[in-house]
């Protein structure tokens, strides 16, 4: 039995998604401890995905089992793999399921073979972190990621999981540790999801955004959130994330979301230094000096799931047994 221990991860936000003329897309974000989100994978003669939760996308799942398929074919795998899904979090919900999941179901595929691999192989393999690679960084090697996304194409702006042809990995400009800082994850039990063809309108809609919001958020992403991590700034941090939240492209993110802006306001109120949506949500994040208290007061007026965490600057863990 082969158990590969997947890190969540909080978004921060894509940062070039104006007309671009040299660079587009690129992201910043951090891995999170989350230690109920792992896989668990035994050799078989097929590929078979058990979900524990018909409330799964059985789109997603499709889309892994489909990559599982072309990775044993295309490599003449003599085993296919039996994967178990019971202990991961929801998809689409802006913690980067989908990537680490299908990152770590094919590498439990290959792994299972004594197949020799390259992170840049299994990158390839999973069709994943085309619009940004702060996915697929963190998930090898946990801590904080900033890329400056791939050369500009002319293309329109789109979300990885619609791209078509061959996957770009965006240029990874930064990889370190995070900073202990302790802070609060919370999402609804039952919300809203963007994804499919909904994400892909999303992105038509929004995008192309002005040149200059793109610029204040590359300021924000690069000189505030990626300076203060490696200055250890608290203060300088938490104050970046919350401009950020200000930006066109992230303001459109938490706008999609009825009452979000209203539900981040709230955690302010209640003391969290600062609130950010993760990704194109519906999870959120804080930080702040007393998390117990301000989870408690938001999850007894929402009733949404929370828990708290620290930054996973490891990357997945794997383990034989």
């Amino acid at each position: 039995m082969l158990l590969i221990r997947i890190p969540a991860r909080i978004h921060i936000t894509l940062i070039a998604m104006h007309d671009c003329r040299i660079r587009k897309n690129g992201g910043i974000g951090f891995s999170i401890k989350n230690e109920r989100n792992f896989i668990k994978a035994k050799i078989s003669r097929e590929v078979i995905v058990t979900p524990a939760d018909s409330a799964l996308s059985i789109r997603k799942l499709k889309y892994i089992e489909d990559r599982l398929h072309t990775v044993k074919e295309e490599l003449s795998l003599k085993y296919g793999v039996e994967i178990d899904l019971s202990n991961i979090n929801d998809f689409h919900i802006g913690l980067g399921t989908g990537t680490s999941v299908t990152l770590a179901c094919i590498e439990s595929l290959l792994l299972l073979n004594g197949v020799e691999y390259t992170k840049d192989l299994l990158v390839k393999f999973s069709g994943r972190g085309g619009t940004s690679g702060v996915g697929v960084n963190t998930y090898f090697g946990g801590g904080v990621s900033l890329d400056i996304g791939v050369k500009a194409d002319g293309k329109k702006h789109q979300p990885s999981s619609s791209q078509q042809s061959e996957v770009v990995v965006p240029t990874l400009v930064y990889s370190g540790s995070m900073p202990e800082w302790e802070f609060c994850v919370v999402h609804p039990r039952n919300g809203i999801k963007i994804e499919g063809e909904n994400e892909n309108k999303f992105f038509d809609r929004v995008c192309p955004i002005d040149d200059d919001e793109a610029y204040k958020a590359c300021y924000y992403s690069l000189f505030g959130v990626l300076g203060s991590i490696i200055d250890s700034n608290y203060d300088a941090f938490t104050h970046s994330i919350n401009s950020i939240q200000r930006t066109k492209w992230k303001a459109s993110e938490i706008d999609a979301h009825y009452g979000a802006r209203e539900k981040m306001d709230y955690l302010l109120s209640l003391g969290a230094d600062c609130v950010g949506l993760s990704s194109i949500g519906p999870s959120m994040y804080f930080f702040g000096k007393d998390l117990e208290f301000i989870k408690e007061k938001f999850t007894k007026l929402y009733d949404w799931e929370s828990f708290i965490s620290r930054p996973d600057n490891a990357g997945r863990v794997i383990c034989w047994s």
